[in-house]
């Protein structure tokens, strides 16, 4: 499969028979988390479209019904199985990294400081990348872990 460059967010993809587009838009920018908001294992969320940054936020209050169904399958898949919530925060941190979302990158390393997760642990998942996902992929996924993570000098 051969992939073009990002063009305004939009990467064309060609594979033998089919041709479709991928856009880079992160589906869970800020998912509404209280993150100082605990009830035993589970996080509580707020239904507020509010907190979404840009076209994200917009259509939150523009259809609700679609941001409260999106959150609805996040709590559910949550609850889906054995995983804790420190290992489902770790694991979707990974699907951002993987996915090349900088947004989600971003908005799923906050939501772990926010939840406690020490740095180092957010740093280790993007090392994991490497033999996955290649040193360029890896290291592009860890530089947006470190935007957070990492004081400006």
């Amino acid at each position: 499969m051969r992939k073009s460059g990002p063009r305004n967010g939009i990467a064309q993809s060609r594979g033998e028979d089919q041709a479709f587009v991928e856009i880079d838009v992160d589906p869970f920018p800020c998912q509404g988390l209280n993150p100082r908001a605990h009830e035993g294992n589970k996080m509580t969320k707020k239904n507020s479209s509010t907190d979404l940054p840009g076209a994200a936020g917009r259509v939150a209050h523009e259809k609700p019904e679609l941001w409260t169904a999106l959150q609805q399958l996040g709590e559910a898949s949550g609850d889906a199985g054995p995983l804790d919530p420190r290992t489902r925060r770790l694991i979707n941190l990974a699907f951002a990294i993987a996915a090349d979302s900088e947004g989600a990158t971003h908005s799923h390393t906050r939501r772990a400081l926010d939840d406690g997760i020490e740095a180092d642990a957010l740093h280790h998942v993007a090392y994991l990348a490497i033999t996955t996902l290649g040193w360029p992929h890896a290291i592009r996924g860890l530089t947006w872990v470190q935007d957070l993570t990492r004081p400006k000098s």
